[in-house]
């Protein structure tokens, strides 16, 4: 029995879904990737951008250095010149493309749920363990940030 070609199209749209979901997913995790890259060494990190109105010495000391989430990053707080503080956050264009991707995953979602009867079994297996990897992204950016 051969398929018509309403049933084909929906199958072919279900892996625009699959795909939209795997998208998502690799953003969420290159900002995880992103946000261990400026971690690491973050006291060199901190020296070499540090911005023009920022009182720095070699003393480590001199200013303080965190893993950030939101953005996925780091952020560097200096003593300023004219007294208080200043600081820089990296992290901001991976974080906001994360962001887009775990809304592109949302709309995902919903038209895996509205279409659930046109598409085949390894397109919603497929979709599923893409939604998984973009939560378990975001989980691994918060427990990244909160152990530094």
């Amino acid at each position: 029995m051969m398929r018509e070609s309403g049933d084909q199209s929906g199958v072919q749209a279900g892996w625009v879904i699959v795909a939209a979901c795997a998208v998502a997913a690799l953003s969420v995790w290159f900002a995880m990737a992103s946000a261990y890259a400026d971690a690491r060494e973050i006291e060199g990190q901190c020296f070499q951008n540090s911005p023009p109105s920022a009182v720095v010495t070699e003393d480590a000391s001199a200013f303080e250095s965190d893993r950030t989430a939101l953005p996925a990053g780091r952020s560097c707080v200096y003593d300023a010149q004219g007294g208080g503080t200043v600081s820089t956050q990296t992290g901001w264009p991976t974080t906001i493309a994360a962001f887009a991707g775990t809304g592109i995953a949302a709309l995902a979602l919903g038209l895996a749920f509205v279409r659930r009867r046109r598409m085949n079994a390894m397109q919603h297996v497929l979709t599923s363990s893409a939604l998984l990897a973009v939560c378990l992204g975001w989980v691994s950016i918060v427990i990244f940030a909160s152990k530094g």
